[in-house]
């Protein structure tokens, strides 16, 4: 009876969509830290697989085998096997008796090793694998940039902020450097202290209007590198930056 009301408590876990599972990455300490983690937008499963794909650089041969990989994917997380499931369903319960006995330490390790015994993260690691092994060296080096980046933002949306880190980093004038402040102070004064919700700018085109300020500083070879580098984060943006201006962006509802 105990046994297959674990296996019921193991079959929940399994069934509940990947932002909702258990995941030590998304503790992170500090109150703005949690609310960053209660509001933003989290990539999870196929979305974030195929943004991955997206941001690299792949002829169509890599483009398919990529498909391939996320069909994989989707497979192994829908088609669970016994095994799969009495492995958590053991986990669980060595989790609920290290918690009786008041070993925070071992809790701490089993539970780390529930979350890589779900299949949606074993499915991720094989999915980045089986990438990896068809890359070159330039290419492996952007998924190595686009993994840190999904680390350090886990929505995958680039923000003001790094827009201009990215445009810093470029051989500016002084003239240029004093505009891209200039650009950067306006928006700090008119737009975030104005915005209660910060999360929300990442989605609100207020970051497009930033990027096609801070671009039409730039001169067209720093430009194009900027765009280069903006769509190895967020080809999306890039997308959006380019379009020729009509209305402004963060006026529409």
């Amino acid at each position: 009876m105990h046994r297959r009301l674990v296996i019921g408590l193991a079959l929940g876990v399994l069934a509940l969509p990947a932002w909702a599972q258990y995941d030590p990455a998304d503790m992170q300490p500090g109150p703005r830290a949690r609310q960053r983690a209660e509001v933003a937008e989290h990539l999870r499963g196929v979305d974030e697989l195929r943004f991955i794909a997206d941001s690299l650089t792949l002829d169509e041969k890599q483009k398919q085998h990529a498909e391939g990989l996320i069909d994989e994917y989707r497979q192994a997380v829908e088609n669970r096997s016994e095994d799969q499931i009495g492995h958590i369903a053991d986990l669980l319960t060595q989790i609920s008796q290290a918690q009786k006995d008041g070993n925070t330490e071992q809790v701490e390790a089993l539970k780390t090793q529930l979350t890589e015994a779900q299949p949606a993260r074993k499915g991720r690691r094989d999915f980045i694998e089986g990438l990896r092994q068809i890359l070159n060296d330039d290419q492996k080096a952007e998924l190595d940039r686009t993994l840190a980046w999904l680390e350090k933002n886990p929505s995958g949306k680039l923000r003001p902020l790094e827009v201009y880190v990215l445009a810093s980093k470029l051989d500016l004038t002084p003239e240029q450097r004093s505009k891209l402040n200039g650009v950067h102070s306006e928006f700090r004064t008119n737009v975030v202290g104005k915005t209660r919700d910060l999360a929300s700018i990442p989605t609100s085109g207020i970051d497009v209007d930033f990027a096609k300020a801070v671009r039409a500083i730039l001169t067209p070879a720093q430009a194009e590198e900027f765009d280069k580098q903006i769509k190895a984060i967020s080809p999306t943006l890039l997308t959006k930056m380019l379009e020729p201006a009509t209305e402004s962006t963060s006026e529409k509802p």
